[in-house]
């Protein structure tokens, strides 16, 4: 299974007439406006993402002694 899905992304590297350069979604250009949101996107999951667990880490650390016990 592997071999085939090599030979395919071979294949495919040989008919594109600039290599492996393809795109899974062609409305979408490589211009400055497309790579912007890209950067806000994965910015914004990836804060919302990690966000909570920064914030109850945040609260652990200033907590005093004894508040957070670990059990």
């Amino acid at each position: 299974m592997y071999e085939i899905l090599l030979y395919y992304w071979y294949d495919l590297s040989l008919k594109s007439p600039h290599g492996l350069q393809f795109s899974l979604f062609p409305r979408y250009s490589d211009n400055t406006t497309t790579h912007f949101t890209a950067s806000i996107t994965a910015a914004s999951v990836a804060t919302l993402l990690t966000q909570p667990v920064d914030v109850m880490k945040t609260r652990m650390m200033n907590a005093p002694p004894g508040t957070y016990s670990g059990k």
